[in-house]
């Protein structure tokens, strides 16, 4: 998400969906739906590889503390 040059704000007004939504989807409280799967990949330009290591991480936001370090 920063690497595309978005933050919550910025990548909630590009797909539709709510800080709230894309707040819980990182943290793991909350699974994307299908649609904002699509929302997302199309929005942040996601390769297949990508987007399957993203959507289908049950530790996202592990992930992410570590791309950040």
């Amino acid at each position: 998400m920063v690497l595309s040059g978005y933050n919550r704000k910025t990548l909630s007004k590009a797909t539709g969906l709510s800080r709230n939504t894309i707040s819980t989807i990182i943290s793991g409280q909350q699974n994307p739906s299908y649609r904002a799967m699509n929302l997302l990949f199309e929005t942040l330009r996601l390769s297949p590889e990508e987007a399957t290591e993203i959507f289908f991480n049950r530790n996202l936001r592990n992930m992410q503390d570590e791309e950040a370090g």
